[in-house]
């Protein structure tokens, strides 16, 4: 039975509790502060020896009151995208020493399988993150629609971008005509490939993040010739993706709903006032009755979003300068404050 948390004393451990290249974690921990105190979950080893030294020394085991899983499902990839009898062992005992060090134990679940896994392996990943949901208190997920208290699946909102203007340098690359901007790491679920080779002579391309597979980034680099598109395989400051987004007429959102339930790109560019063009999601069928609707367009298809960007010059004009505005009721700190608040302290 889960013992609720004493609210005036609150451990809070946030795994992980830092990311250099996301905000999300830096975010969510400053609204948590708000809570209680947060703490780093140590190294499994490590974590194995604080629970031990807990039993001998005070006779109790759980070092955390609350503790927050973020992307363990990727715990089950390894190195080659695949999953192997070590990943799964990493995957279940971690999740099994989580569960003794907490009172609490809250699974974030970003994806529902790990990015670019063979498709034959999918139904395996699973089953085996099935199994770490059960040793979970509550499953939290950034999609509204997709939330099932009754499943003890509840939602947080996924944050918004502060991103703080400094004296940096920037120079945006320089397109003849209009552009639009993808974001975020390259990698083979966001489908880079089928947007390049879709992608009209008439409109321009600005592809921004780094790229750990080279043969991947090879591939689509050879499929850039002779289209207007620019591809920058490296990791930029938020300044600067601020300002090429800023200068765009849009961001294109070509993920694979099918592992994940939210993009992170989504919010970094609702962020900078930007317009959104996603595949079709039980997410985006929800952003749709929201008012930020105007400024969300989501297609069943890539060849679809990219006919209506080449088709429909009324969606390239101006960017939703009201648009950060209208989110923050939806995705704002004081609403992730309170449903954060709802799910630790009840």
């Amino acid at each position: 039975m889960t013992t609720k948390p004493n609210q005036s004393s609150l451990n809070i451990g946030i795994l992980p509790y830092d990311m250099q290249a996301n905000r999300y974690i830096e975010k969510n921990r400053l609204i948590l502060e708000k809570l209680g105190t947060i703490l780093p979950v140590p190294h499994p080893a490590k974590l194995l020896k604080t629970l031990l030294l807990n039993v001998f020394r005070t006779g109790k085991l759980k070092p955390f009151d609350v503790l927050i899983l973020n992307w363990r499902e990727n715990a089950l990839r390894s190195e080659n995208n695949s999953i192997t009898f070590k990943t799964i062992f990493e995957y279940i005992s971690t999740m099994v020493l989580h569960r003794l060090s907490c009172k609490k134990l809250i699974y974030v679940a970003h994806n529902r399988f790990p990015h670019n896994i063979d498709k034959k392996q999918q139904t395996t990943a699973k089953k085996i993150i099935k199994f770490g949901y059960s040793l979970s208190d509550l499953i939290v997920v950034h999609s509204f629609p997709e939330a099932d208290p009754g499943k003890k699946i509840h939602y947080v909102p996924h944050p918004l971008y502060d991103i703080n203007h400094d004296n940096e340098i920037l120079n945006p690359p320089l397109f003849m005509g209009e552009f639009y901007v993808i974001i975020g790491r390259i990698q083979q679920y966001k489908n880079l490939e089928k947007v390049i080779i879709n992608w009209p002579k008439n409109k321009s391309l600005l592809i921004l993040g780094p790229c750990d597979n080279k043969n991947y980034l090879k591939y689509i680099k050879n499929l850039i010739k002779n289209k207007d598109i620019i591809i920058e395989a490296k990791f930029h400051s938020e300044n600067y993706l601020k300002k090429c987004i800023e200068k765009s007429k849009g961001v294109i959102v070509s993920n694979d709903n099918e592992s994940m339930y939210v993009s992170g790109s989504f919010f970094f560019a609702i962020s900078c006032h930007s317009k959104v063009f996603a595949l079709d999601s039980p997410f985006y069928r929800w952003i749709n009755d929201t008012p930020l609707s105007p400024c969300i367009f989501s297609f069943s298809s890539i060849d679809k979003l990219i006919k209506a960007i080449e088709n429909q010059p009324e969606l390239a004009k101006g960017q939703c300068e009201c648009i950060h505005q209208l989110a923050s009721p939806l995705f704002g700190d004081d609403i992730i404050e309170d449903s954060w608040r709802r799910i630790i302290y009840n």
